[in-house]
């Protein structure tokens, strides 16, 4: 007898593409606890923290600059999950 494991599939596939995928809206969404921790509204975030260097050249601003606000933040999360 064969059983039914899409809803398994659909489950595993579900959790791969949270975990996996780089996605803005899911990173935050996910896991607002870790969130609570990186993002702190009396604190800068860390592009910010970024621009106040001292030693930031011309091609690292380039570079910050085309992120978002909380883009290192995501890459925090996402790097610890």
């Amino acid at each position: 007898m064969e059983s039914n494991n899409e809803p398994l599939k659909d489950l595993q596939l579900e959790r791969e593409n949270l975990t996996m995928k780089y996605d803005h809206q899911n990173i935050f969404t996910q896991v607002p606890q870790l969130v609570k921790i990186l993002i702190e509204e009396d604190q800068p975030s860390a592009k910010e923290l970024i621009f106040s260097r001292k030693d930031i050249d011309d091609k690292e601003t380039e570079v910050v600059n085309k992120m978002d606000t909380y883009t290192f933040e995501a890459i925090i999360r996402q790097v610890l999950a």
